[in-house]
């Protein structure tokens, strides 16, 4: 005997698979002669004016000659992402780095660091693993050390 009752579980509509984006990538903004792009690091959620995001760098982006003064906070610092992104865009004229300061004096992590690894080579010690704080940079310790 064959129940006629229906089943009260409700199916699910199968929603029509996305395959891509079908349209092509907007293209990156025009930059005239004289001009640049510059690469802005608006924190998310704020709107500034005269930046646009961009989806294809995956930040924003201001194009003309001069950067405008309130757009001046949000250029990338050197040795960033940004900084790499708006070289990467402007091959001609990338951005200048900034002269090497000779006043950087270690953290005080770091003159430990370095302390106990001379003291394990006077020792005779030939490994050390130094396991400290992330972000410290600890690369600077073994050298300080052999000084």
């Amino acid at each position: 005997m064959s129940s006629t009752r229906r089943s009260t579980t409700r199916r699910r509509r199968r929603s029509p698979r996305r395959k891509g984006s079908s349209s092509a990538q907007r293209p990156l903004p025009f930059v005239g002669p004289g001009e640049r792009t510059w690469v802005l690091d608006v924190p998310y959620g704020t709107q500034v004016e005269g930046a646009s995001w961009h989806p294809a760098v995956k930040m924003h982006l201001f194009v003309g000659r001069h950067l405008p003064a309130h757009l001046a906070p949000y250029a990338p610092g050197p040795h960033t992402l940004g900084q790499f992104l708006e070289n990467q865009l402007n091959p001609g004229d990338p951005a200048p780095l900034p002269a090497l300061a000779d006043d950087l004096e270690p953290r005080q992590l770091q003159y430990e660091a370095a302390d106990a690894i001379a003291a394990h080579a006077a020792a005779g010690g030939r490994l050390f693993l130094l396991a400290d704080e992330p972000g410290v940079a600890w690369r600077r310790s073994p050298v300080m050390s052999g000084t």
